[in-house]
């Protein structure tokens, strides 16, 4: 692996200056303890312990070369500085034993202040060039290509491919979705048993935790830390969409049950790869809220689903990236209660409508735009009072807003359902009803007055 540009290369220069073989004087160093000549799992008599210092500067230097990395190296793109600068450090750690790159040798002979000065190449930017491309191969070994799945609880068993996106349902008594998945190369024929989540003849958790017959599945690339995070915002994005058409129907069917949602997620890494072997079981977030009900996924919805990625891929990148956002907001709002639940459900009309400085105008136009329905806004309005009192202090919860009963009253209806169905009708109909450049065109002062005209009819009509 090459760098494009002298700017790494220097850093990587500065980080072996920062790597201190004494505790340094002029600014705060941190002890680093490792065994240099050992490998993992098997004892080497002949194994040094060795200790040294990374000064702070030192630890903002790593995180500067890994977004460097990630920004400018090709085949680095979906590393994450979280994991890539640990990653960087910890090689130095075996590569001070290289010959080619540093003098072990000569480590006891004199009192070396930094590791930059036991490098072998004299040359400065033939030594970074060398230590880069091999600790560029430890970064490009962090990385994979994961399969997650997610228990689907309450699910009746349906199977479900949205192939562009990476994300699909996946029913335990479908053999052909499961040999899918084994000839991508997460396992091979027979390895892998959906009905007894057995990897190669054994149980993959000694939990007694009770198998779906329906998962959620997602295929990530990353590190295996941001895969998980990018997994986790996939599949709530696609639970966000389904209820969001499922409660057109069926408001109620977002309710939770008793039930603990599930905070587990299991992840298999690609066949053939350099640092991990066989699935493992992490802990996230809940991905799903415990469903109160058996949910069905008939044929239509998931046409109706699959209908909806299409089309919200051939909108423009701006309005693709509000849609994804306000998905996001409503899944946290789905797997939430109460205020912040709420909140979320308006964060998510901000992501998809809103404007820096005009975000209630800017909201009730999109509203009015999407759903055209007067009543929406003339709820959305008292609702965004409503926000705003919890966000600012004036009030401290839904129930004890000074407006509660009166908008119960005038209405007939409750706030925290009313901004439900207002957030996710918004996320169904963007793709149904807007045309494409809404957020680039904004409506005009015509089309404004004309909302507000109507409003205020179906004001006079109320009151």
């Amino acid at each position: 692996m090459r760098p494009h540009n002298n700017k790494l290369l220097g850093k990587v220069l500065s980080l072996t200056r920062e790597i201190r073989l004494r505790k340094p004087a002029d600014q705060e160093g941190f002890l680093h303890q490792f065994i240099v000549g050992g490998t993992k799992g098997s004892p080497n008599t002949s194994a040094l312990i060795m200790s040294w210092y990374v000064t702070r500067k030192g630890y903002r230097i790593s995180e500067d070369l890994a977004q460097m990395a990630i920004s400018t190296t090709e085949g680095l793109q979906d590393g994450d500085i979280a994991s890539f600068s640990p990653t960087i450090l910890d090689a130095f750690q075996v590569l001070v034993a290289d010959g080619s790159l540093f003098q072990f040798g000569k480590l006891m002979q004199m009192n070396w202040e930094s590791l930059f000065e036991l490098r072998a190449i004299p040359h400065e930017m033939e030594f970074a060039q060398a230590l880069w491309g091999r600790i560029g191969n430890d970064l490009e070994n962090s990385l994979d290509t994961w399969l997650f799945l997610y228990p689907l609880p309450r699910v009746n068993p349906v199977t479900f491919f949205l192939e562009n996106e990476k994300v699909f349902i996946a029913s335990i008594s479908d053999p052909e979705i499961w040999d899918h998945f084994g000839k991508m190369g997460y396992w091979d024929p027979g390895e892998w048993d959906p009905v007894t989540c057995q990897f190669r003849g054994r149980t993959i958790t000694g939990t007694d935790l009770k198998w779906p017959s329906t998962w959620l599945v997602s295929q990530v690339s990353g590190t295996h830390s941001l895969a998980i995070k990018r997994a986790s915002q996939l599949l709530g994005q696609f639970i966000a969409i389904v209820f969001s058409y499922l409660q057109r129907d069926k408001p109620w069917i977002t309710r939770w049950s008793m039930a603990d949602p599930e905070r587990i997620i299991i992840q298999f890494p690609m066949s053939g790869s350099h640092m991990f072997e066989g699935p493992s079981i992490s802990s996230v977030r809940e991905i799903c809220f415990p469903f109160a009900e058996t949910i069905e996924f008939p044929a239509e919805v998931l046409d109706w689903v699959s209908g909806w990625y299409k089309t919200a891929s051939n909108l423009p990148q701006e309005s693709r990236n509000r849609m994804r956002v306000s998905a996001q907001f409503i899944h946290r709002a789905l797997i939430t209660n109460d205020e912040e639940r709420f909140l979320n459900f308006h964060y998510a009309l901000d992501a998809l409508f809103g404007i820096r400085g005009k975000t209630e105008t800017s909201i009730l136009d999109g509203i009015a735009w999407t759903l055209a329905n007067p009543n929406m806004q003339a709820k959305f309005k008292k609702l965004y009072d409503l926000r705003c009192e919890l966000v600012h202090g004036g009030c401290f919860g839904i129930d004890s807003w000074r407006k509660y009963q009166a908008y119960r009253k005038h209405f007939d209806s409750n706030p925290k359902l009313d901004i439900q169905q207002i957030a996710m009708e918004c996320l169904c109909s963007f793709v149904e009803k807007t045309p494409p450049r809404i957020m680039v065109q904004p409506r005009s002062w015509a089309d404004r007055l004309l909302g507000l005209f109507k409003m205020q009819i179906f004001n006079r009509h109320h009151n």
